[in-house]
């Protein structure tokens, strides 16, 4: 007999109530970053290993989105996952936290009422919470609170550090490549002369009066390929270019961001938040004199006629 007791492991495997048919699984990450990419795949091979070889629990669906909680309405697989629910397809949805599940504490109690009028339970695996339960409502509300309190904390503290680097100086975005630039070797904006021949090209045509409509034609028949590679060129993207400052050598950093691009920030913080604006940046592509000609002529015509609304896709 050996002196070393032999150990067997016994797998600590969560068990499911027998009534339990059709399961929903909800995943989110908020970026498609490699790191959360990979904490996704865990999440799902996870899932997929505690229903395997029980046939009383069947896997109807494993519902992902990719994205900040705070943009619901953008959370399609969440949607369809409410939708299934609504069509009686599930009977338990389960879910790694009630974070990942909701985007505030309103959000979160209302789906659990809702499903909870459904016959269907919502189990939360990190908090071990099951809302089968009706008192863990109560605990469930405070749980979402500190977590929507956490998430606020911290795009404060990004935004902050965004801003820090913007007055600074040290901000990466200050040198984003655009469409007529490239990168050196060490990261500054360089001109990137063929691309910069069709903005010069396109900064000339609507001084000397064409349309974005006219402009675009011209470079799609001419067989210029657009800033995204596609053959044709849309009217919204040579307004982009004619309005943008990096072309005479400046930047201007958070100017005209909607409330959605900022992810979950209240308006109060938009409201107040400042610009920041780099002079002798990098290069010019146009001269400053035709940059604020482009714009005061865009100005007069905007008022003498009514905005083209037709595109080239």
């Amino acid at each position: 007999m050996s002196d070393k007791p032999k150990i067997n492991v016994i797998k600590n495997i969560r068990k499911l109530h027998n009534l339990y048919k059709n399961i929903g699984v909800y995943c989110r990450v908020s970026t498609n970053s490699h790191k959360q990419l990979h904490s996704l795949t865990q999440q799902i091979s996870y899932y997929v290993k505690l229903f395997h070889g029980h046939p009383t629990y069947r896997l109807y669906d494993i519902y992902i989105d990719i994205g900040s909680g705070n943009e619901s309405s953008e959370r399609s697989q969440y949607q369809r996952m409410l939708n299934d629910c609504r069509n009686k397809k599930l009977n338990t949805i389960i879910t790694k936290s009630i974070r990942r599940f909701g985007r505030n504490t309103v959000e979160v109690i209302s789906a659990v009422r809702e499903l909870r009028n459904l016959g269907i339970n919502i189990i939360f695996e990190s908090e071990n919470l099951d809302t089968r339960d009706s008192n863990n409502e109560f605990l469930i509300s405070i749980l979402s609170g500190l977590a929507e309190a956490e998430n606020e904390s911290r795009r404060l503290n990004i935004i902050w550090g965004l801003e820090k680097q913007a007055k600074n100086g040290t901000s990466e975005l200050y040198r984003r490549r655009c469409y007529g630039y490239k990168k050196d070797k060490i990261g500054n904006l360089t001109i990137n002369e063929s691309e910069a021949e069709t903005v010069r090209f396109i900064f000339s045509s609507y001084i000397a009066g064409k349309s974005y409509k006219q402009i675009s034609k011209e470079l799609t028949e001419n067989g210029i390929s657009s800033p995204t590679g596609k053959s044709t060129w849309c009217n919204k993207t040579i307004e982009n270019i004619l309005s943008n400052e990096k072309y005479c050598g400046e930047v201007i950093l958070f100017k005209n961001i909607s409330e959605s691009k900022l992810s979950g920030f209240s308006s109060d913080i938009i409201k107040h938040r400042n610009s920041y604006h780099m002079i002798e940046s990098h290069p010019e592509i146009i001269s400053k004199e035709d940059f604020n000609l482009v714009q005061e002529l865009k100005k007069k015509r905007s008022r003498k006629k009514p905005k083209d609304s037709s595109n080239v896709i």
